[in-house]
């Protein structure tokens, strides 16, 4: 027998109040996946989730160039003049670049206006 699936939107304040509603309408066999629908964030709220992303970004990029940098101090000392050492002090050098634009990002300048 083929299956069906039927999305409808129920307004309630709790979910187990709304499964009741789906069995009664379509009965005990039903079987009834609800989930609760998320409202829309803010724009405050969603700019502060990029924020933390930002942050986020951030620890990653501190973290690779502290990788090279310790790659390129734990060669060895005849190593350490050559083109693999100049790579890592490229690499090194681009993502304190990424860290500098990082850091100069200013999520306090953003203010949203009121509703009306």
């Amino acid at each position: 027998m083929p299956k069906y699936k039927i999305v409808i939107h129920v307004d309630d304040s709790r979910i187990d109040l709304v499964k009741r509603k789906c069995q009664a309408a379509f009965g005990q066999d039903i079987t009834a996946q609800v989930k609760k629908i998320e409202t829309q964030k803010s724009r405050a709220e969603r700019l502060g989730e990029a924020q933390d992303m930002v942050a986020d970004a951030m620890s990653i990029v501190e973290e690779l160039r502290g990788e090279m940098q310790d790659w390129k101090d734990n060669m060895p000392e005849g190593l350490q003049s050559g083109s693999k050492a100049d790579e890592i002090d490229e690499a090194v050098s681009q993502l304190e670049e990424i860290e500098s634009g990082l850091e100069q990002v200013d999520f306090q300048q953003v203010s949203f206006p009121g509703m009306m």
